[in-house]
């Protein structure tokens, strides 16, 4: 064929071409020369498709997904738990029965967090556990205020009108007296570097730490985890002696310094939490296209990652959009937005008074004030309110004890940046955020007259720079 020829695409090829997807739109056709035959520009549009697939290909197999074991574990301990299958069939047959007459009342939740960590190594500090426990609460409450705007098939698919606030909110638990502790937040130091899906860190025989009182604490246990497992959680109906959540620290936040920020709004916990509450996950890794049990979802054939954009079709029998937004699927966090009101009814039935965790809900167990008594980073943390690395940023509170305005002077040599504030009260509960840029000095001002007296915590990050402190908030 002589060199100023071009091999056009036969027409199997052209059939092919229009064939292909992809999340980009591609207006670049449009911005050729108009002298350029048609045939050519038709040429120059397969091409540049094949190659936004390749790119989009690669891309992909850069990035490391999340990944959960929930399904694993499970698997496991029912082979090695008979009674827990009998659990799990009397549970089903409870909510196919029942599960529609516990949609009203709102539910609290105590919860114990156990950070299981290396001495000298980085791990979540109490503040950014309290800015998860902040994270459980949006997504199982009012929810994430986007979801009022179109994003990702939300609305075109009609998910909207299936979105149901799910009616429980969380706490930390007032420790039980027999563990002789006065936090929920329990830093246990320890020397294993890495933990596996067994049990060996819910024991202290095997260097981790027992669960408390299980029957009315959530516990959740945060570790490093092998092979890159982003956690898993139980069912209710297994072991009391292994009951909770366990989730790796890469996993773990609400804006913190995850090493993947695909997944730093804090919903896989809100994923897992959502298992320990009785949801299955929309896939099923043993059986394919198996029922979850809840009429308003769609039957998924697999998780599904990173962005979708509607619709994505699930090849199992019924050809439906999958929900790809629904928390009990595996896009990025940023996608991830909603509860059915089918998962809620599970949820509310799983604790009311008859469910199988109707202790967990039932006021026996209070919740505590929150005291961030991390044992090796608090002194430095309230130090590091005055300076940082070689004063690079500072950040000044005052006054405190504070009555009516409080004032957080920020200043950082390195010019302009980005600045970020948060107040939680004693509950753990966001009261006051601010973000946005500095020019290297920013006042702000915060109203404390509208707060109620107390103790309340400050949270500042400045160029990636945490600052905390404790705030006295009184009205006399």
């Amino acid at each position: 064929m002589p060199n100023n020829e071009i091999k056009l695409p036969n027409e199997e090829e052209q059939k092919l071409a229009p064939s292909i997807t992809t999340p980009l739109s591609l207006p670049l056709i449009e911005k050729f020369p108009t002298s350029f035959p048609k045939p050519i520009m038709k040429h120059c549009y397969y091409l540049i498709v094949l190659t936004l697939c390749s790119l989009l290909q690669a891309q992909a197999q850069n990035r490391n997904y999340r990944q959960y074991a929930t399904q694993e574990v499970m698997v496991r301990l029912e082979k090695e738990n008979p009674n827990t299958l009998g659990a799990k069939s009397e549970m089903e047959r409870f909510l196919a029965k029942d599960r529609f007459k516990y949609l009203a009342k709102q539910q609290v939740i105590p919860v114990a967090f156990h950070i299981l960590y290396n001495p000298g190594t980085e791990y979540p500090s109490a503040d950014e556990v309290l800015a998860q426990l902040n994270g459980l609460n949006r997504d199982f409450g009012e929810g994430d205020p986007v979801i009022k705007s179109e994003r990702y098939g939300f609305q075109a698919g009609g998910f909207d009108k299936k979105l149901a606030k799910a009616q429980i909110s969380f706490c930390l638990a007032e420790p039980p007296k027999d563990f002789k502790k006065d936090n929920s937040i329990n830093f246990v130091p320890v020397t294993r570097k890495v933990w596996g899906l067994g049990d060996s860190l819910k024991a202290e025989r095997t260097g981790g730490v027992a669960p408390w009182t299980p029957e009315s604490i959530l516990n959740i246990w945060v570790v490093k985890l092998g092979d890159d497992k982003a956690g898993y959680a139980q069912m209710p109906g297994g072991p009391l002696a292994s009951d909770g959540i366990v989730i790796d620290y890469k996993y773990f936040g609400v804006n913190a310094k995850l090493s993947d920020r695909n997944y730093a709004e804090g919903k896989t916990l809100t994923h897992l939490v959502g298992t320990y509450l009785g949801l299955y996950e929309l896939w099923n890794e043993y059986t394919p296209c198996a029922d979850d049990y809840v009429d308003d979802t769609p039957v998924h054939n697999a998780p599904n990652y990173g962005v979708i954009f509607y619709q994505d079709i699930t090849l199992c029998d019924r050809q439906t959009a999958e929900m790809t937004m629904n928390f009990m699927d595996n896009c990025d966090d940023e996608q991830l937005v909603m509860f059915t009101y089918g998962q809620k009814a599970r949820m509310q039935a799983i604790l009311s008074k008859d469910g199988p965790r109707s202790k967990l809900a039932d006021g026996d167990t209070k919740c505590s004030k929150p005291k961030l008594s991390d044992p090796v980073a608090e002194a430095e943390d309230i130090l590091a309110l005055k300076t940082s690395e070689a004063e690079q940023q500072t950040v000044k509170v005052f006054p405190n004890p504070v009555r009516n305005l409080l004032n957080i002077e920020i200043s950082s040599k390195l010019g302009q940046g980005q600045y970020r504030t948060i107040l939680y009260d004693e509950l753990g509960r966001i009261v006051f955020q601010n973000q946005g840029p500095h020019e290297g000095f920013r006042l702000l001002q915060v109203d404390c007259a509208k707060y109620p007296a107390g103790i309340y915590f400050l949270h500042v990050t400045v160029d990636g720079k945490r600052f905390n402190d404790k705030l006295l908030i009184s009205q006399q």
